[in-house]
């Protein structure tokens, strides 16, 4: 999957870019299993490999025509869903998370894993490109995974807009309680 899967990421990037120039309102899914690195060390990557095969099938059934997933590398995924808004998406990024929260059974054993979506809406207010889009959803993974895992999280320009100077202004504060 790794030198193909990167070559699929690259396609599905570029679609993307193209499709942002006509300004159809799309979300950008970032997606990373929960759990699968204890996969990976209990069964091995011959075992983790498969899995990454068939919840990427069951992920890949969910998605509507004309939607794209792929593999960027390692168990992260990014997805374009087209014709998506904020208020038209939350069935979709549900049967993302149940298709990838299935057990999977390979060699006798049962395994399970979850999955952590962030997620961004093109267009925006601000002029973004796809490596910002990309930042964006990544950061909203992380927040659903620091939030418990197995659930999406969708990106808030003003949030992150507001967080940033709080960080920047506590960093010297506790220099000078030192």
């Amino acid at each position: 999957m790794g030198y193909q899967g990167s070559l699929r990421s690259l396609r599905c990037i570029r679609q993307y870019q193209r499709r942002s120039m006509s300004r159809q309102q799309l979300a950008l899914v970032y997606l990373d299993l929960d759990g699968f690195k204890a996969i990976n060390d209990t069964y091995g990557h011959e075992a983790g490999d498969q899995l990454l095969v068939t919840v990427a099938q069951r992920m890949k059934q969910t998605l509507r025509e004309g939607d794209t997933i792929t593999r960027l590398g390692g168990d992260e995924f990014v997805a374009v869903l087209l014709n998506c808004n904020q208020g038209s998406s939350a069935a979709s990024f549900q049967r993302l998370l149940e298709a990838a929260s299935q057990p999977v059974q390979l060699n006798g054993s049962v395994m399970h894993v979850s999955a952590s979506l962030g997620v961004t809406f093109y267009p925006q207010a601000n002029c973004v490109d796809t490596e910002q889009l990309l930042n964006q959803a990544d950061q909203a993974m992380y927040q659903a995974k620091l939030s418990g895992k197995n659930r999406y999280y969708i990106f808030k320009q003003d949030g992150i807009d507001i967080a940033a100077p709080l960080l920047q202004i506590s960093v010297p504060q506790s220099w000078a309680n030192d």
